[in-house]
């Protein structure tokens, strides 16, 4: 029997799937600011309607995505491998996990409350325009 104490891993396959699910995430965001907001622009500008100033926001957000998307591609990767990187350290100390899970809430929590922040402001300006139209 040897005293040899195993390799350390890093973590396992948590950083790793953490990580992929980070990136669907800002992915889906950055697809909603490209298809989804572009629409409620149209149709916001075809009756030509006043919008609140988050709504204004989130349309120039979109419009930014949209001008300039390979460079949003990019930081979406890079953000994804300081990720990667920084969940396999945290979770390979055992000290640091905590760190780790709080870090990858973090990564679930900031895209997602940016779409609900989208998606309030874009349906206000819709309520408004169907309640004006009935």
């Amino acid at each position: 029997m040897s005293d040899e104490k195993p390799a350390k891993s890093s973590g396992g396959l948590a950083p790793l799937i953490l990580t992929a699910m980070h990136g669907i995430l800002w992915f889906v965001l950055l697809g909603m600011l490209l298809k989804i907001v572009a629409g409620f622009e149209g149709i916001f500008a075809d009756f030509g309607m006043e919008l609140p100033l988050a709504t204004i926001w989130a349309i120039g957000l979109a419009n930014l995505a949209f001008r300039f998307w390979y460079l949003a591609m990019l930081l979406i990767a890079g953000l994804c491998a300081v990720d990667l990187a920084l969940l396999r350290v945290l979770f390979a100390r055992p000290k640091l996990a905590f760190l780790a899970w709080l870090w990858a809430t973090a990564m679930f929590v900031v895209p997602l409350a940016l779409m609900a922040w989208i998606v309030v402001w874009l349906w206000i300006p819709l309520v408004h325009l169907i309640h004006d139209l009935s």
